[in-house]
């Protein structure tokens, strides 16, 4: 079918374009595609490091050399506050939380890394996943976001009050990570704006989302001049703490798992993927095979900057990449009123998943649920998966 002045449709819709590409695309590396599933740790092994390839960044491992930057008292565990190496280049922002009991009652303990989520808000990354030991100092904004996405339950300290030792760090333009102009001095179109607002006030915080949302592109953009991949970098600090956790003589270096909701379940997905220090992963509202996500009329805000793995689809797909996680433990839920995937489409990419762990002979390890809810991780879900995760950690 053609317009009227004789151009393809598709030339004016990159969604059309897109999906097309996409289902052109060979997936010779697919887990289910020929004979991969007949060697199932071969295919793990040369799908995994096509993998890390493809997210082009693999700096060189630094020491974590852990700074100690103040501590906190919440009764039934304590607060670190310190930074981390992720590499040579880099320091980053993270939240220990230590048990007074361990779980089981014996230490060392479990450990989980928690992974924030997107969620459009940018002020903070790690507070979305730990709240203060005092309500009275919880900003409004954030009460509400955390009502919002997860039933008002910060689920690090809920994972800590069940004796998990609990890392979390913020994400890459997310928290202290974020933009950091200086109040008043904005780039042009917000600085004016900017300028006649109250730092961290409603309208403040709106105009610093919006601006985050602005410039995305372009950080991407130089991402990818730079020779990497926002993934790349999320991945890259995720395992860091990983080795961080495990420096710790509180920390059972072989009970380590991962949580996370929406980017965050991108990101625990990607982490059970990449690293098999990983025994458990809860994925939350992250799951599509790409191509099912194009047509959405708003696919930009489903698939965004901070998930692209330029070729990645051409050889293999999310699902296979949740499939690197076997013979580990892996629990993935999504909703069946969440907007951001299309309903079929996620139930199917679990049906993929779950395919891959029984021709791999460990169908007991995986977990696939659809919850009638949209794109959240309330506490009934949480104490799903928590339970769930007692029983694999």
């Amino acid at each position: 079918m053609t317009t009227t002045t004789g151009w393809p449709d598709f030339l004016a819709n990159c969604g059309v374009l897109a999906t097309d590409i996409a289902r052109a695309a060979p997936q010779h590396r697919s887990f289910l595609a020929g004979t991969n599933a007949e060697d199932p740790e071969a295919w793990r092994t040369t799908t995994r490091a096509r993998f890390l390839d493809l997210l082009h960044f693999q700096p060189p491992r630094t020491d974590p050399v852990p700074e100690l930057l103040g501590r906190i008292d919440h009764g039934d565990f304590v607060q670190e506050s310190l930074t981390i190496a992720t590499s040579p280049w880099a320091r980053v922002p993270l939240e220990l939380l230590i048990p007074r009991h361990p779980r089981g009652g014996l230490w060392p303990a479990p450990a989980i890394v928690g992974l924030h989520c997107h969620g459009g808000l940018f002020r903070w990354g790690r507070e979305k996943l730990i709240a203060p030991a005092d309500p009275e100092t919880d900003h409004p904004a954030l009460v509400r976001y955390r009502q919002e996405l997860y039933g008002g339950q910060a689920f690090g300290n809920e994972l800590a009050r069940r004796g998990y030792v609990v890392a979390v760090t913020d994400a890459f333009y997310f928290g202290d990570r974020r933009l950091r102009y200086h109040h008043g001095q904005w780039p042009e179109p917000y600085q004016a704006a900017e300028a006649a607002l109250e730092p961290d006030s409603e309208a403040w915080l709106e105009l610093l989302n919006q601006t985050h949302k602005d410039v995305q592109p372009r950080v991407a953009g130089a991402l990818y001049q730079a020779g990497t991949t926002w993934p790349g970098i999320f991945l890259s600090d995720d395992r860091r703490t990983i080795d961080f956790l495990q420096s710790r003589a509180e920390v059972d270096p072989d009970r380590i798992g991962c949580v996370g909701l929406s980017v965050g379940g991108t990101r625990s997905g990607f982490l059970a993927a990449a690293d098999e220090r990983i025994k458990a992963a809860v994925a939350v509202g992250w799951l599509c095979g790409l191509a099912d996500w194009l047509p959405v009329g708003d696919w930009p805000h489903s698939v965004g900057w901070v998930h692209y793995v330029p070729g990645m689809f051409g050889e293999f797909d999310l699902p296979d990449v949740a499939t690197l996680a076997c013979p580990r433990s892996l629990l993935i839920f999504q909703g069946l009123r969440d907007t951001l995937f299309p309903t079929e489409a996620a139930s199917r990419a679990l049906g993929r998943v779950r395919q891959g762990f029984e021709r791999a002979g460990y169908p007991e390890r995986f977990v696939g649920k659809m919850f009638d809810v949209p794109h959240i991780f309330d506490p009934a879900m949480q104490d799903e998966a928590f339970r769930w995760l007692d029983e694999s950690l």
